[in-house]
């Protein structure tokens, strides 16, 4: 089995970066990223550059949820997505012990981001 990129994961602040190196096996359904603990984090905005993604959420960091409902950040709409499609800002939240972002469709996924910060509540 190949190893499953994590993404770097930088925190500046409050503000922790997660970024994916593009090394994973291209394919629809292949994990681009899994990050590391995420709890200390409620809310997440992500992008990608060219590759459609969706999102899954682990409650303890070893069962997964599928598909993610995402926010389109720049649809005047808030009708939840569940792939995200390249160029488009998204954002979800909740408290989440790991995400992992999986290609949606037969582009690979490149310069993906994810920025994940703690809601002002």
């Amino acid at each position: 089995m190949a190893d499953i990129p994590v993404g770097t994961i930088e925190a500046k602040n409050e503000i922790a970066v997660l970024t994916a190196d593009n090394s994973y096996t291209a394919g629809a359904g292949n994990v681009c990223l899994e990050s590391n603990d995420l709890l200390r984090w409620t809310m997440f905005t992500i992008m990608s550059r060219l590759g459609g993604f969706t999102v899954e959420v682990s409650l303890d960091g070893t069962n997964w949820c599928s598909a993610h409902a995402l926010s389109d950040l720049g649809a005047a709409t808030t009708t939840p997505v569940l792939a995200g499609v390249a160029g488009k800002c998204y954002g979800f939240g909740g408290v989440f012990k790991k995400i992992r972002v999986k290609q949606d469709g037969g582009t690979q996924v490149q310069d993906l981001t994810v920025l994940a910060s703690q809601s002002r509540g």
